[in-house]
């Protein structure tokens, strides 16, 4: 018997690159309540009705040997294993301050994903207008980055599109998530 040959496919039949995402994300066509966390001194937001849960930390992550070096390891909270970011990391990759992870207490779930970003303190929350966000016009470089919340000086995360990227790195075993 023969063996079976299998060729790449033509370039013009290669899956396509997952879209940026195109204007506003869909939950800011109206007021939407956010949630300001810290991470080594930047102030994010993320709408709270993309937020699945805030846990504490308590040294329960598990790392994973082999995984790029923002990915800290799992996080068991009842029957579901999140996966923690070390989002300085990720975010400020290149310029994170030193002992960054030292200062993470607690980890945000994005929506009901398996990805959770670990921060050091959760803020405040606020109901914010859309008008008070400079949207971002082209979302090539850093996607996740829906604009910046003008009166508060802080970046604005698209859950959606942060949970997918980083869905899609960790399947493709991208250590960059730019």
């Amino acid at each position: 018997m023969e063996p079976i040959q299998v060729e790449a496919p033509a370039p013009d039949q290669q899956p396509p690159a997952p879209a940026e995402p195109e204007g506003n994300p869909a939950w800011a066509d109206r007021p939407f309540e956010c949630l300001i966390f810290k991470v080594a001194g930047l102030q994010l937001a993320v709408p709270l009705v993309l937020l699945g849960a805030i846990h504490r930390i308590d040294d329960r992550i598990k790392p994973i040997p082999g995984r790029p070096s923002w990915y800290m390891g799992m996080l068991l909270d009842r029957n579901q294993k999140l996966k923690v970011v070390d989002s300085a990391e990720w975010i400020m990759s290149g310029r994170v301050p030193d002992g960054a992870r030292g200062g993470y207490r607690v980890v945000i779930r994005l929506d009901d994903s398996d990805w959770a970003l670990a921060c050091d303190e959760v803020a405040e929350s606020f109901t914010l207008d859309p008008g008070q966000v400079r949207w971002r016009t082209s979302r090539s470089k850093r996607p996740w980055l829906a604009g910046t919340v003008v009166k508060h000086m802080c970046a604005l995360i698209d859950v959606g599109a942060m949970a997918d990227l980083l869905a899609r790195a960790e399947r493709e075993h991208h250590l960059e998530l730019d």
